[in-house]
């Protein structure tokens, strides 16, 4: 063998080689949005009270910051936050676990959209709590805006990326936001193939007739009660 057929050879070599990893690493981050999907179900449309219980026993059995489980875990915490006053999430430290994981997140997972769809939902919440909170952890509608832009591009035929960036802009100004919210609802995928897809579209069509209908009060109430 010559010295041009080894070094082709040594190249699709490594070409190859790189071809198991890159499927592991599609396979983990679907794995990760699987467990994300069923957690979504399990909290949605319940009380605050049983939404913060079913997030705490889960971040009770999830190792901190394990790849597996990154983005239930990002989820999990929105939810205690999104359900409890400030104080809690200052007094539990929720703010820095939650950044933590997010930057987690998007070294393990670049390409799920869910990972820059959290890390949008992270900024804009923690503007819509707190201040204070928000300019101590850098959050900026800029940069949420940046990784929800990332997340629509990504999104693929999942709606639940289309829903959670509507919710964001619903709860932060409802009437400012509606020409983009609706436009935003209008280009989500409609089909609802199984029970994540069939609850986030039923979420998308209310909330697009709410907003449609100028009815921003309830559009907003109707968005922060979904998780």
């Amino acid at each position: 063998m010559n010295r041009r057929e080894l070094l082709v050879g040594a190249f699709f070599g490594s070409a190859f080689s790189m071809i198991p990893l890159e499927m592991s690493l599609a396979a983990s981050a679907n794995s990760a949005e699987a467990q994300l999907h069923k957690f979504l179900l399990r909290i949605a449309n319940k009380t605050a009270t049983s939404k913060t219980s079913i997030s705490n026993k889960l971040l009770e059995k999830t190792t901190p910051f394990d790849n597996s489980t990154l983005l239930v875990e990002i989820a999990a915490i929105g939810a205690v936050v999104r359900n409890n006053p400030v104080r809690y999430s200052i007094k539990n430290d929720l703010l820095k676990r939650s950044k933590s994981a997010i930057e987690g997140a998007l070294a393990e997972f670049p390409r799920s959209p869910w990972s820059h769809a959290l890390d949008g939902a992270w900024h804009y919440e923690f503007l819509r709590r707190s201040k204070i909170a928000s300019r101590i952890g850098g959050a900026s509608y800029k940069k949420g805006d940046a990784s929800f832009a990332k997340a629509v591009k990504l999104a693929g035929d999942d709606p639940g990326v289309f829903l959670a960036l509507s919710i964001s802009l619903i709860s932060a100004d409802a009437e400012d936001n509606a020409k983009r919210v609706l436009a935003l609802l209008k280009r989500a995928p409609k089909s609802s193939g199984n029970a994540y897809k069939k609850l986030v579209v039923g979420h998308i069509r209310k909330l697009h007739a709410l907003v449609a209908t100028g009815k921003f009060k309830e559009a907003k109430r109707s968005a922060l009660s979904i998780f």
